[in-house]
Formats: structure tokens, sequence, C-alpha cells
């Protein structure tokens, strides 16, 4: 499997701690006996070595002319415990094939257990997929300039966030959160007028 990434520009692939293949150390359990703990790895791998069940991964492709809301399970949630959404896939126009190509990935990831129990929070989280390496996903971040390392409030959307794909081709808007993971709503990106930027939050 590829690194992992940011979005910051650099050259540094080990600087998303949202994924063991691109940082194994930040945000990670530690424990007595064994050390550092393994994170778990990102939902477009999990989906790369068939962990997630197609009934639970969803594609969604523009022009997106309703809203959509979706009820999105924490990664790593079993699958024989839930029937909802575990990968949500922003798909582009260049880009049928769901692996090559540029596309988004949406996933929810939970602060527990013996493996997540150090993430920076329980939150959204999405990745860009298809710009540097085909498989490799950097994390998306609303802080300008992108944080370093993306353990930031800016590549973790909770309730009440939102963020507008670069492209201008999708807004993801976090409603609710539940026992299992997060309601997202997805739309088309409001008109932007006079010259202004759309916030990428709310």
């Amino acid at each position: 499997m590829p690194h992992s990434d940011n979005s910051d520009g650099d050259d540094d692939t080990y600087d998303n701690p949202w994924d063991v293949m691109s940082d194994s150390w930040r945000n990670a359990v530690q424990d007595a006996v064994y050390g550092t703990r393994p994170k778990h790895i990102n939902i477009l791998q999990r989906d790369r070595l068939g962990w997630v069940d197609a009934a639970r991964k969803r594609t969604l492709a523009p022009p997106v002319d309703e809203e959509y809301t979706v009820v999105l399970d924490y990664a790593s949630n079993n699958a024989a415990l839930s029937t909802n959404t575990q990968m949500l896939v922003l798909q582009t126009p260049s880009s049928p094939d769901p692996y090559a190509g540029t596309f988004y990935t949406v996933e929810a990831r939970q602060r527990a257990d013996t493996y997540e129990g150090a993430l920076a929070g329980t939150a959204v989280i999405i990745h860009l997929v298809g710009t540097a390496y085909r498989f490799a996903a950097e994390s998306q971040d609303v802080d300008m300039p992108p944080a370093t390392v993306s353990n930031n409030e800016g590549s973790m959307f909770k309730v009440g966030e939102g963020w507008t794909s670069p492209d201008q081709l999708f807004h993801v808007f976090v409603e609710s959160q539940t026992a299992s993971g997060f309601v997202v709503k997805v739309r088309r990106p409001a008109v932007v007028t006079g010259g202004q930027q759309q916030p990428r939050r709310r």
C-alpha cells in the first residue's frame, strides 16, 4: 500500500496521522507491552483490501441536482452490525473508473478503542485521491495555509461544519452525530458571487 499524505503541498508523506501508512507515531495509542499500537488505514485502502462491503459503499457524481443525506458509519464499524454507508466516494467527471483519475473519499473516524484511542478527534475525514500517485490519499484541510501535520481542527469536520471541494463540485455538511457515526448531507456548492470564495465551513 502507498503512503498517504496531507494537503500542505510539501514532499513529506509522513504527515497524515489518519493513516498508519503515512504517520504511525503521532496520535497513536502507547501500550506498556507492545509500544506504539498501529492506528487504522484510511477507507480507500480498506476498500482496496476488500474490507468494505459493496452494499456499504456509495458513490455520488456531479451534477448534484439534489441534496443527498448519507448516514455514515465509523470506518471501524463491523459490517455485520450495520447496513449504513461506510465509504462515500465523490466521483469527478474526469474519472469514471473508481480507481483512476481524481475523486474524494469521505469517512467517519472515532477516537476510541485500543488502536484509535489517541486520534486527534472524532470527525468526518475527507481525502483527495489521484493527484500525485494513483492510490495515494491526501487528507483535506480548510486551514489556510494547510497545517504541516493533519491532526488539526481544519482536517476534522464535525457537527455544524462543512467542506467545499476545490473543484467546486461538491459541498459536504456534517448535520449530526449518531451512536455509530455521522449524518452528512452532500449538495452542490452555493453560487459564488462578487468574486468571494464560498466559505468551506458551515
